[in-house]
């Protein structure tokens, strides 16, 4: 597991978030990693709406679906978690 990770994962569960619910949000992190085949890091605001157009026009998912991918990954790690 890497440092971010699991830094991420405490932040979850500091928040009160059951095990399910950030078993979930990892989920989708790893999904959105798997696609963009670097450190969630790394994300840009253009790599964002790449990725939604990818849920949308490859995956033919609904915007209700695409907003439960896009909402599990929230809220984003703070920035003094990642120092």
């Amino acid at each position: 597991m890497s440092l971010l990770r699991d830094k991420y994962i405490s932040f979850l569960q500091l928040k009160g978030f059951t095990k399910a619910t950030v078993r979930n949000y990892i989920q989708s992190i790893k999904q959105f990693q798997d696609w963009f085949e670097k450190s969630p890091v790394h994300v840009t605001r253009e790599t964002a709406h790449r990725y939604l157009d990818y849920l949308k026009n490859d995956k033919k998912l609904a915007p209700r679906t695409m907003n439960i991918h896009i909402w599990r990954g929230q809220p984003a790690p703070m920035p003094e978690m990642l120092d």
